[in-house]
């Protein structure tokens, strides 16, 4: 929360609407009633309810000049970019994201007096917890579900293979074994179903939350949970650019069937 603050300027908001906030609703048409928890998250939420810290204080929510939303989610500092219309958009508001929570961690520091804050861009405490950088695109509803599914599974696994940020050693199911392995993806260890609407545990392949942010007769927001965060511009460009052709050819209808015989395997 502290370092959140640290970003005090003349130019933010510390505001944001959760009306429209609904992580439970699924698009498959369901709304679950509770979402998943790891353990360590629990224990959390109950250290913050025994503080008694209000919902606005813990969030510390921004919204800064760029567009961009800064606030705690579980513990960590989160970056949200404005909407963006074009890959260099994306990636410009990407790396504004990192210059803002670097001067965030120089402020803390300063404020502290003593020792060095330090931020990491990953997805990996490499103790078994991860954390995700997620990616949302607006899609027609019109387009079926199922048919969406269809056409992320083979490509999104595949996309780990060029996009992914790389780690050394293996964390699936508690492992830490294998320590000298080096894997292409920082995420790939955490996903256990095809389709979910959690995020935090027993995560899915496609994210079936349906919380569109916009007209929900007409549209649905595809939420992308399974890339990595990318300190490389080409790469975060070709992670999402990729992606965005991949839908372009499923609102034509022109996505080539392919299936793969264990997706999450």
């Amino acid at each position: 929360m502290e370092l959140i603050r640290c970003y005090t300027r003349e130019d933010f908001v510390a505001l944001w609407d959760y009306d429209l906030e609904n992580p439970r609703r699924d698009m498959r048409g369901f709304e679950v009633g509770e979402l998943l928890q790891d353990l360590d998250e629990t224990e959390h939420l109950q250290k913050d309810r025994a503080r008694r810290i209000p919902l606005k204080d813990l969030k510390s929510d921004l919204i800064l000049a760029n567009g961009a939303r800064l606030y705690n989610d579980h513990t960590h500092p989160e970056y949200s970019t404005a909407e963006c219309l074009s890959l260099f958009d994306l990636v410009a508001q990407d790396r504004a994201g990192e210059h803002i929570v670097l001067q965030c961690a120089r402020r803390r520091t300063e404020q502290r007096g003593h020792g060095v804050v330090r931020l990491y861009k990953n997805n990996t405490d490499f103790e078994g917890h991860s954390y995700g950088c997620h990616e949302n695109f607006l899609l027609p509803r019109s387009i079926p579900f199922d048919d969406v599914v269809a056409a992320l599974l083979p490509f999104l696994v595949t996309r780990q293979i060029y996009a992914g940020a790389g780690k050394v050693g293996v964390e699936a199911d508690g492992s830490r074994h294998h320590q000298g392995v080096f894997q292409l993806a920082q995420r790939s260890d955490f996903f256990e179903v095809i389709a979910s609407v959690d995020t935090m545990t027993r995560r899915p392949l496609v994210n079936t939350r349906d919380e569109p942010h916009a007209d929900p007769t007409l549209y649905r927001r595809l939420h992308i949970i399974i890339g990595d965060a990318n300190m490389c511009e080409w790469a975060t460009a070709l992670k999402v650019g990729a992606l965005r052709l991949v839908l372009e050819l499923l609102e034509a209808g022109n996505v080539p069937a392919l299936e793969l015989t264990d997706p999450v395997g």
